[in-house]
């Protein structure tokens, strides 16, 4: 069941994400609130959902190659966004919420995961 759900959502999701993170926008200059600011909680969150979904879809695959794909995705559209010069800005910090939020998402995708087991 959870398969079923995340091999439709999954996919949809990625676009969503993607487009998301891409579209054109304005650069806010950075302060010493930024690692507070918003757009971390927001790339925390999407990235949670994302490891989540990624982890329900593939269960067994292995923390280390989750982790890998959220990091290689997320760095991908950190580059993007300092090289298309659309209004965007690469950021460390942006990374690492959305490794951190990837993280979680493998955890609790495991989680749920083994709860599926014991039923």
């Amino acid at each position: 069941m959870i398969s079923r759900f995340t091999q439709f959502i999954l996919p949809i999701y990625w676009a969503i994400l993607t487009y998301l993170f891409l579209k054109p926008g304005h650069i806010d200059t950075p302060g010493w609130w930024t690692p507070l600011y918003p757009d971390k909680i927001v790339h925390l969150i999407c990235f949670l959902f994302f490891g989540l979904l990624v982890k329900l879809k593939w269960p067994k695959l292995s923390f280390f190659s989750i982790f890998s794909i959220i990091f290689l995705y997320g760095g991908g559209i950190e580059l993007l966004q300092k090289f298309m010069n659309m209004g965007r800005s690469a950021e460390w910090a942006d990374l690492l919420a959305d490794v951190i939020g990837g993280m979680l998402g493998i955890y609790i995708g495991q989680i749920l995961y083994n709860l599926k087991l014991k039923k």
